[in-house]
């Protein structure tokens, strides 16, 4: 032990003390033997690292060739090493077998000699496989230990460890939203977009085709653009428009809206006239029955215009034809009840004559009449009544 010490105060004597060799521009210390070859650098003992050769090597780093064995533990010193042997071993190296104790070898290898490498990627409990990278990883087995390549989503060891993709990556493009899942994420795209990361432009024009009444679309990166036809606008050239908003009529013409389109309308009137609706005038029946005309002037083509005059003039010739018949039907009743009632005048003013001659003879006859006064007022009654129902029965007739 005393001498383990002595050998590591004089190796720090050694770091922190310069031989004052000078290799190219580096000051060398003493554990160095001087300078290389080419005289740029310095000749570091064994043990020293480093361009002036100050710096601990650390042999127990030298995984792929470890100096104790697989049946020793390896202390870094300064400048050296030092295997500390395991149950069973002995020696600088721990090499040498005492067979008198139970052998014991560092983990992940086995056997009598410790030199059988332990499959730590093919490990088996009550039958089962369990490998120590699954099941989030691909085990890779080395000597005397193993590595886990990790799949995506995963860290760590043994990969056991959940990567939060939204916070690290931030996967969501277009201003999608992420949510993380175990080895994973989601992403609820905004509108417009689709895909696994919302990279995918949707082309709403094939898919929605969203511009109405013949509007043209373009596609745009997440939207559409809709250039709408004559008559209409909005962002899906729904809505109308009201041209005679913007007065596109002569002052002699009153402008009527359509759907997409407006009607100039324009009355040339020789006598009065009669206003139908605010776009259309119709001219009224007059005692000389004055014949009129309507123009209608409508912002389409030329054979648009010619159906629309012939509809208009159909339209106001049945009009004045109805009216014609009804006011006929009206004068001849008319004509019929006042032919009546002249001729109802005349047999009442008749029958009144024939009563009063008869109520006459009757008078003049009293006297010398034997009947009784009470019988004859009976019979002269009786005789009213059947001659007053006879001449409406005649009148009727």
């Amino acid at each position: 032990m005393l001498r383990w010490m002595l050998f590591v105060v004089f190796q720090v004597v050694i770091c922190s003390a310069q031989n004052n060799t000078i290799c190219g521009n580096i000051t060398c210390s003493n554990a160095s033997r001087g300078c290389t070859k080419d005289g740029n650098s310095c000749d570091c003992f064994y043990g020293y690292v480093g361009p002036a050769c100050n710096e601990d090597r650390d042999e127990c780093s030298l995984a792929h060739h470890p100096l104790c064995g697989t049946t020793g533990m390896c202390v870094n010193t300064v400048g050296r090493f030092k295997c500390v042997c395991l149950q069973g071993w002995y020696g600088a190296h721990c090499r040498s077998r005492n067979t008198s104790l139970p052998a014991d070898c560092l983990p992940g290898w086995t056997g009598e000699d410790c030199k059988t490498d332990i499959d730590e990627c093919n490990t088996y409990h009550n039958g089962t496989k369990q490998g120590l990278c699954e099941p989030h990883a691909i085990c890779l087995n080395t000597a005397g230990s193993y590595t886990c390549d990790c799949l995506s989503g995963w860290s760590g060891d043994n990969c056991t460890t959940d990567i939060n993709e939204c916070d690290t990556l931030q996967p969501c493009q277009n201003n999608g939203t992420c949510t993380n899942t175990p080895g994973s994420f989601d992403c609820v795209c905004t509108h417009g977009w689709a895909g696994d990361n919302c990279a995918t432009d949707i082309n709403e024009c094939d898919a929605l085709q969203p511009c109405q009444n013949n509007g043209t679309c373009t596609n745009t990166p997440g939207s559409f653009d809709c250039v709408c036809t004559r008559g209409w606008s909005g962002d899906n050239c729904t809505t109308d428009v009201n041209e005679c908003v913007s007065t596109p009529c002569n002052v002699q013409e009153n402008c009527s809206n359509t759907i997409g389109s407006y009607k100039c309308i324009r009355l040339d009137l020789n006598r009065s006239t009669l206003s139908i609706d605010s776009s259309i005038q119709v001219t009224m029946v007059t005692s000389n029955m004055a014949t009129s005309f309507i123009s209608m002037r409508e912002d389409t083509t030329a054979s648009e215009k010619t159906k629309t005059n012939l509809i208009v003039g159909v339209t106001v010739g049945c009009f004045l034809v109805i009216v014609c018949i009804i006011a006929g039907v009206i004068l001849v009743r008319y004509l019929s009840r006042k032919s009546r009632k002249i001729t109802d005048q005349d047999t009442m003013r008749e029958l009144r004559v024939e009563i009063n001659e008869d109520a006459s003879v009757n008078i003049d006859t009293a006297t010398v009449n034997t009947t009784p006064p009470k019988q004859q007022q009976q019979q002269q009654h009786e005789e009213i009544v059947i001659k007053t129902r006879l001449s409406i029965n005649k009148t009727s007739s």
